[in-house]
């Protein structure tokens, strides 16, 4: 089977390469269209940890089966997080707050097409929080998980530059 193939327009893809890239544009009926498979992207990855390459191929490609892998090792990170800080938190509530923590990490940014930040308050009712319950025992946790994703961001924003 073919890889899915996903349209930038220049300006994201050469923000997200660096300057000194170039890559072949093909035809695709509209200028500026440059197309990029998932495994150009992941050759351009080569060497990064899995869940760097994961963060990338679902953020950039949309890839369900990567963003499954990200919400995952995200899990994985979040309960490492609650053992060492002693967290009262079961799995699942891990996983719930892993997947809004992907989801508003690898989205399109606030103002492009539509797209509002996330709230405190809306993220607190996807996990499944009253507000006040989110913001005295939860921010700073949500925060944390947010910290790991924006780190493997950086990891793949370094491997692109160089």
């Amino acid at each position: 089977m073919i890889a899915k193939v996903e349209r930038f327009e220049r300006v994201e893809l050469i923000a997200l390469m660096g300057v000194g890239s170039m890559l072949a544009e093909h035809d695709s009926g509209r200028s500026g269209d440059v197309v990029l498979t998932k495994s150009e992207l992941a050759g351009m990855l080569g060497g990064l940890a899995s869940d760097a390459m994961s963060f990338a191929l679902a953020k950039y490609l949309l890839d369900p089966q990567a963003t499954e892998w990200l919400v995952s090792a995200t899990c994985d990170r979040a309960a490492e997080l609650a053992e060492r800080q002693s967290w009262d938190a079961d799995q699942a509530l891990l996983l719930r707050i892993s997947r809004v923590a992907v989801f508003d990490v690898v989205r399109p940014e606030p103002g492009k097409l539509g797209v509002e930040p996330l709230s405190g308050r809306k993220v607190a009712q996807f996990v499944g929080f009253s507000d006040p319950t989110w913001r005295r025992r939860w921010v700073g946790r949500y925060r944390e998980i947010i910290s790991y994703l924006s780190g493997l961001d950086m990891a793949v924003q370094s491997c692109l530059a160089h």
